[in-house]
């Protein structure tokens, strides 16, 4: 009987004391992934947006060299010197279209050989598109507007940069956990070890009263005059 009493409250105590270390363990878990997702959020955003940047930038240096070299051409009307300069700025790494247009927005030059959209207004309805920067740059002769460069630069670059630098981290942030998670198991462990003896010792000395307190009444019961059993004590029990 008194291993069965004694194991009972080991087992009572043993099981309060897992039940918190695993909470405080899967509490500790969740933290670490919320914060290491929210960080690789962060930095991939904030580097994706650096790239972007950069790309958005280099397209309006070209957008604004294109626009000087275009003055002249677009006010005689050189198809031909348009043509050149563009097919020059489209093959640049980068650069998905550029267009010119005169003062009312219509197209002049394309960088195609026979221009079929000439006269046509440009129509923007690519500007929505997240993986393009889309650049204007207008042109003037004196406070005469002549028109502008219209340039899209493609985003792609950066876009994909970004997924593989979030990649990256979502690994390191995985094998950051996997550790973390190893030491916190180990601590939780030999936390759970020590409670588990401590419970053992807790459980032992409160059951030993109570069992010889049963003793003395089964043996009063029995008929048996025994001593009660003296103990000093300075809990509840006595």
């Amino acid at each position: 009987m008194q291993l069965k009493l004694t194991s009972r409250y080991t087992l009572v105590m043993a099981g309060t004391v897992l039940a918190i270390v695993s909470v405080l363990v899967l509490l500790f878990a969740r933290q670490l992934k919320a914060s290491g997702d929210e960080l690789r959020a962060q930095s991939a955003g904030a580097l994706q947006t650096s790239l972007s940047s950069q790309i958005e930038q280099r397209g309006e240096d070209v957008a604004n060299i294109l626009a000087e070299r275009m003055v002249n051409p677009l006010y005689t009307l050189d198809m031909s010197a348009m043509r050149d300069a563009l097919d020059e700025t489209l093959m640049l790494e980068g650069v998905e279209r550029a267009v010119i247009v005169d003062a009312d927005g219509r197209i002049v030059h394309d960088g195609s050989m026979q221009v079929p959209s000439f006269g046509e207004l440009l129509t923007n309805a690519h500007d929505t598109n997240s993986n393009r920067a889309h650049i204007i740059v207008p042109m003037a002769l004196g406070d005469e507007p002549l028109g502008a460069v219209h340039l899209d630069m493609t985003l792609t670059p950066a876009l994909r940069e970004g997924q593989r630098i979030d990649r990256e981290l979502r690994n390191l942030q995985n094998e950051h956990m996997q550790n973390a998670i190893r030491n916190v198991s180990m601590y939780a462990a030999a936390l759970f070890l020590g409670g588990l003896f401590l419970a053992m010792l807790i459980a032992r000395n409160f059951a030993r009263p109570i069992l010889e307190l049963a003793d003395y009444a089964r043996a009063v019961g029995q008929g048996r005059s025994e001593q009660l059993p003296g103990r000093e004590r300075g809990d509840e029990i006595g």
